[in-house]
């Protein structure tokens, strides 16, 4: 159907959007005209239409302006069509219901589309104390892998673990100490 009205919103982050101004029809379809773009991140243009059947169907398309987009904008393109942190593209999404979040999935180069319980590392045991070690995948770059212990379960009570990593292989490590319960987590964090 053709497009009764048409915004343009953007975004430095691809998250949060201010709309820039409202599209003028022309002959090849709509433009934003007498407003500027902004330098760099992303510009939408979001339509309306009338359906046939009196609904209202939305229609957008976004675009990243200004830079290239960063590893794991590169891989939300390739994987939901969008460079965005929003929907099913969204850090914290689980399009494929198997407990990893999307950044998680990113992070070890797991499919966000493909169950891959079972896929993430885990401790293990050995006899310089408690160790978790993995290859970061060579195409993830952006992200900033951490490992810590706590005696407790609370929310303050958490200490880093000792970072033995070199080049792309990660690996932590804690030491073995006198406290009956010891719980560990990895930690993965995007700028």
């Amino acid at each position: 159907p053709g497009l009764d009205a048409v915004e343009f919103v953007a975004s430095s982050d691809g998250r949060e959007w201010t709309k820039i101004g409202d599209g003028i029809r022309d002959a090849e379809g709509w433009e934003l005209a007498g407003i500027a773009a902004p330098p760099a991140g992303f510009v939408r243009a979001q339509g309306k239409a009338i359906t046939s059947n009196r609904t209202t169907a939305l229609f957008e398309k976004t675009l990243l302006i200004g830079r290239e987009p960063t590893s794991i904008e590169a891989w939300r393109l390739g994987k939901f069509g969008s460079a965005t942190n929003e929907r099913e593209g969204d850090n914290l999404a689980d399009p494929d219901g198997d407990g990893n979040k999307n950044l998680i999935e990113f992070a070890f180069g797991s499919d966000p589309l493909v169950n891959s319980s079972g896929g993430i590392p885990q401790w293990v045991s050995t006899p310089n104390g408690q160790e978790i070690s993995f290859d970061q995948p060579l195409d993830v770059a952006g992200i900033i892998y951490g490992a810590e212990w706590s005696d407790t379960l609370t929310g303050g009570n958490w200490y880093p673990a000792e970072d033995l990593s070199e080049g792309n292989r990660r690996k932590f490590r804690v030491q073995p100490g006198s406290a009956p319960n010891v719980f560990f987590r990895l930690k993965v964090t995007a700028p």
